[in-house]
């Protein structure tokens, strides 16, 4: 989605948390202002036994 990103080092950091992973970006510049993106996901229930 950002080509000028290409081959480019990317800090992340992750968490761990209950049910939850969440992978975050240091402090970048977006639209002029200082912002952290933040993926969140979440473990689905676990299926229920067939029978």
């Amino acid at each position: 989605m950002f080509p000028n990103w290409v081959v480019t080092d990317q800090e992340r950091f992750f968490e761990f948390k209950d049910d939850r992973l969440t992978f975050s970006t240091p402090l970048i510049p977006i639209g002029g202002e200082e912002q952290i993106a933040y993926l969140i996901w979440k473990r689905a229930p676990a299926s229920a036994p067939e029978g």
